[in-house]
């Protein structure tokens, strides 16, 4: 069978919420402000034992401070490994939609880099994940571009899976 088959085809909705640290590029003070992100979307997940191919699309708010938010669409690519219940997995991706506002100063961005690592909890359909990312926030309008760091704590839920109806990993 061949890797992209439909039959290893899975697709699911995620939920996130992640605790994100943040600083002025460039900026000397040792301390980073703390806020939080909330997201939800759609991961596509391709299984070629022991390997796994996701990509995911998250719409997300980040709540910086009381004046500072942003409203992205996160893509990501991940690759992974299947070890029975866990996996691991490491990727990149970009925000490659942001508005935002900091403080008064707006600004809208695209193709703002990010890295991730995390590890996955997989029983059937469900999968819980803790995962670790820093984003480089690329501002095009605003005076200054943002470092980000989060960790988020996800939960998917599998819905539909290769053309057999079986889900991939069952092969």
């Amino acid at each position: 069978m061949a890797a992209w088959s439909p039959e290893r085809q899975e697709a699911s909705f995620e939920l996130h919420y992640a605790l994100v640290d943040y600083r002025p590029i460039g900026s000397a003070a040792a301390r980073w402000s703390r806020g939080s992100e909330f997201g939800f979307g759609t991961r596509s997940t391709t299984l070629a034992l022991p390997f796994r191919l996701t990509w995911t699309s998250d719409p997300t708010l980040r709540i910086l401070d009381s004046k500072s938010f942003a409203l992205s669409i996160v893509q990501t690519v991940r690759v992974g490994l299947a070890l029975g219940p866990v996996e691991p997995e490491v990727g990149g991706g970009f925000s490659t939609l942001t508005a935002d506002v900091f403080h008064g100063d707006f600004s809208f961005e695209m193709l703002s880099p990010r890295a991730v690592a995390g590890l996955w909890i997989h029983l059937g359909n469900l999968r819980l994940g803790v995962e670790g990312y820093g984003e480089y926030l690329w501002r095009w309008l605003g005076d200054t571009n943002y470092l980000l760091r989060g960790v988020a704590f996800e939960l998917s839920v599998g819905g539909v899976h290769g053309a057999d109806g079986n889900a991939a990993g069952s092969r």
